[in-house]
């Protein structure tokens, strides 16, 4: 039988998935995924590999969990997952979102990918903004990645292979 999530913990980067992650798994009844965030459902080709998924969640098939968590944060993002979810895993998930401050996320998140060496860009260069509504914002956006991926100054190479969107830390 293959045993999948029932319940899944998303939120925005730097919002404490990982803690509640962590709080979730003491408990006895729950099994949290190994590793912690799978991310598997963020690929579009992984969706018709249900059985691979299951993989996460082994350590189910040795006791009775009531409660079976994947916490990944990305699955706030992707607009096409809950119908995913609903139809290749299970229609009765229950879902916990945990949500932040736009902006100090934003800065957060910066400051993350930063320290971890994967955007150089400095800060003016990263939240300057000629825009006046959120349309140009999202188009300006996109353009003010592309050119520091091309150059070398965001490195995305870690999330090749991992998510069909690349650049999704980096927004």
């Amino acid at each position: 039988k293959m045993i999948l999530p029932n319940t899944f913990i998303a939120g925005a980067q730097k919002s404490g998935t990982t803690s509640l992650c962590e709080y979730v798994a003491r408990h006895p009844e729950c099994l949290m995924s190994i590793p912690k965030e799978p991310g598997f459902l963020s690929k579009e080709a992984n969706w018709t590999e249900i059985g691979k998924y299951a993989e996460f969640f082994s350590e189910a098939e040795k006791k009775d969990f009531k409660c079976i968590v994947d916490g990944s944060s990305f699955y706030l993002f992707n607009a096409k997952l809950p119908q995913i979810i609903h139809d290749k895993v299970s229609p009765d998930c229950r879902f916990v979102f945990i949500l932040r401050d736009p902006v100090e996320r934003m800065i957060s998140a910066y400051w993350h990918q930063y320290k971890k060496g994967n955007d150089k860009r400095g800060v003016e260069d990263v939240f300057e903004f000629t825009a006046t509504d959120i349309s140009d914002a999202l188009r300006e956006e996109q353009i003010r990645i592309e050119g520091p991926v091309k150059e070398g100054a965001v490195n995305t190479g870690f999330y090749y292979g991992r998510y069909d969107d690349v650049e999704w830390n980096f927004r």
